[in-house]
């Protein structure tokens, strides 16, 4: 499978994970705490939380990290990113940037 597709495939893992988060937690992960709380739970959120949603978090093809950003739009939206072959942002082709926003 070309390396953009196996980045769409975690990023709609970590997606899914993410709601399901969301569905008991009644928030997505702050930007400043990231993906992390997927795996343990947030201090605040203790009581709530029925993790871990993944049992880990995975690189994405090129070995970077996915990155978990508010969107341009606003503060509000969310969205989780691999930066493509030269982990930048912007790109075109297999330097491209592959990501998912969120729903509110």
């Amino acid at each position: 499978m070309p390396k953009p597709k196996l980045a769409q495939s975690d990023i709609d893992s970590i997606v899914k994970a993410l709601q399901q988060f969301r569905q008991d937690c009644g928030r997505y992960p702050t930007v400043l705490e990231g993906l992390r709380p997927l795996i343990v739970a947030p201090k605040d959120l203790e009581d709530k939380w029925r993790g871990p949603y993944m049992q880990t978090i995975p690189l994405d093809p090129w070995g970077n990290p996915y990155v978990y950003q508010a969107t341009a739009k606003g503060s509000d939206a969310i969205q989780v990113v691999s930066l493509g072959a030269d982990g930048k942002a912007g790109g075109t082709d297999l330097k491209a940037d592959v990501s998912r926003q969120l729903p509110n």
